[in-house]
């Protein structure tokens, strides 16, 4: 057995133990694939933000096609103008998201061809040590805030139109990819330092006692029309007229939108990101459900009284 087998043998004993204790993080995010090493991305480590960002190489293309069972993704090449606006919106965020971004983000890739915003996986290099991979969809970077989000929004939806739909108002004067930086940056908190670990009851916080499971939130925040849809193309669809309903139900819950009630890492992604728009940035995100024109329901975050438990945990992972 050469070196080279040997290492990878170790590699599989180490993920099946993993597979096997309490003390691993979200086992939602526990794949023995090649895209999990760092050598297989063939990028340096850096601390400089701009170094982070690699062109993909079509080995980690393929794999990631393949686990999204999509044939459209394509390495997106950042222009100068492209790459000075993630640097700047990279500089909005709070010092610790900074930090924990710096040091924990192995490689930043942009693709054409996503439907979704953005993902973080966890990646680990020959000492298992733990980094985190961030796939961005370009679009972020041309859709305005609102836009985007608004798109991400009525993806549950089968039909919207202009006068049947969900609209937003955050901010047309910032890009979605505002929301896309901070909201991955925040899974990468939760992922390295097991943030919502629902496996450890010594760790359980403000938003793991709303969780029975990753995606099963405790009975008194279940919604039987959210839990049958889900967000981009990654799913089944709802009717658009079930949209004052769900924001009503929103109403009622410690979730900050919709999209967080779908699992508890998005959960604590999105109330981390809204409370930095709101107490850094002066953003607030508000969600209408807009039916023959006219707003017939609306939800706005700050309003939502049931997040205010979860302030102090914000308050301790962002420094503001």
């Amino acid at each position: 057995m050469n070196k080279k087998e040997l290492l990878l043998l170790c590699k599989v004993f180490y993920f099946v133990s993993l597979l096997f204790s309490n003390s691993f993080e979200n086992l939602e995010f526990v794949r023995i694939d090649n895209r999990q090493y760092t050598d297989f991305h063939k990028v340096n480590f850096s601390y400089d933000v701009k170094e982070k960002i690699n062109p993909i190489t079509q080995e980690v293309l393929l794999s990631l096609e393949e686990n999204d069972n999509n044939t459209l993704y394509s390495n997106h090449i950042l222009t100068d103008n492209e790459k000075e606006i993630f640097l700047t919106y990279f500089e909005l965020m709070p010092k610790a998201l900074k930090d924990a971004f710096i040091t924990n983000v192995y490689s930043i890739y942009f693709l054409d061809g996503m439907h979704y915003g953005a993902m973080t996986e966890l990646v680990y290099d020959e000492n298992f040590n733990k980094y985190c991979i961030i796939y961005f969809n370009s679009e972020t970077l041309k859709k305005s805030l609102n836009d985007w989000m608004e798109y991400r929004d009525n993806s549950i939806f089968l039909q919207i139109s202009e006068d049947n739909k969900f609209s937003i108002d955050c901010s047309s004067d910032y890009l979605g990819i505002l929301h896309t930086l901070i909201h991955e940056t925040c899974h990468v908190i939760d992922y390295i330092y097991n943030v919502t670990l629902l496996q450890n009851l010594e760790k359980s916080n403000e938003f793991t006692v709303s969780w029975n499971d990753y995606t099963l939130p405790n009975k008194n925040f279940r919604n039987k029309d959210l839990m049958k849809t889900d967000f981009y193309e990654l799913g089944n669809k709802i009717k658009v007229n079930k949209g004052k309903k769900l924001l009503r139900f929103l109403k009622t819950t410690s979730f900050s939108s919709l999209y967080g009630a779908k699992n508890i890492a998005d959960d604590f992604a999105e109330t981390v990101t809204y409370y930095i728009f709101y107490n850094q940035l002066q953003l607030d995100y508000k969600i209408n459900y807009v039916e023959k024109g006219i707003i017939k329901e609306s939800y706005t975050w700050s309003e939502n009284r049931n997040i205010e438990k979860l302030y102090s945990l914000c308050q301790l992972i962002t420094g503001i």
